[in-house]
């Protein structure tokens, strides 16, 4: 089960790394999500090994499971991003990775995007005030991926609501 708290622990991961460490991390916890999901809807999860299965046939899998289409796109661009960064240590965010993650999204989850960045100026002491397509390249990769996550352990806890 994920642990109460988890989104702030990645929201305050991604903030304290360079584009690397945000790409790399900002994985990790999507895809500890990703597997949770796939455990719970394999009625015999202890038989199979999740762990030996690359990025794309874990996404084949959660969504053959009955993880809604919604996630396919922006599951698979994380990926594609994530890999660019772990095959070149000189890589970073470009406006095109961030384009295209975003685009990934649903109409519903961009939305979601905006509305948690609007939430996020609200709450810190000097707001920025700036469009979301502004600002810094991590900092639009950190909301997309919270936001992605958060979606993730919406799904969770409804799946370990139903016994599973």
């Amino acid at each position: 089960m994920m642990s109460p708290g988890q989104n702030e622990k990645l929201r305050d991961a991604l903030l304290g790394e360079d584009h690397l460490g945000a790409v790399i991390k900002g994985h990790l916890y999507i895809e500890a999500a990703v597997n949770l999901i796939i455990e719970l809807l394999l009625p015999y999860p202890n038989e199979f090994r999740l762990q030996r299965l690359q990025w794309g046939k874990k996404v084949e899998l959660v969504l053959a499971l009955g993880l809604s289409d919604e996630f396919k796109k922006p599951l698979n661009q994380l990926g594609d991003i994530r890999n660019k960064f772990a095959h070149n240590p000189e890589a970073e965010l470009t406006d095109d990775m961030l384009n295209g993650f975003y685009g990934a999204l649903s109409g519903g989850d961009r939305s979601l995007v905006l509305r948690a960045y609007k939430l996020t100026e609200k709450m810190v002491e000097n707001p920025m005030e700036v469009a979301f397509k502004k600002l810094a390249l991590k900092n639009q990769f950190s909301l997309i991926v919270v936001t992605i996550h958060e979606l993730l352990v919406i799904t969770i806890e409804e799946l370990s609501g139903r016994g599973h």
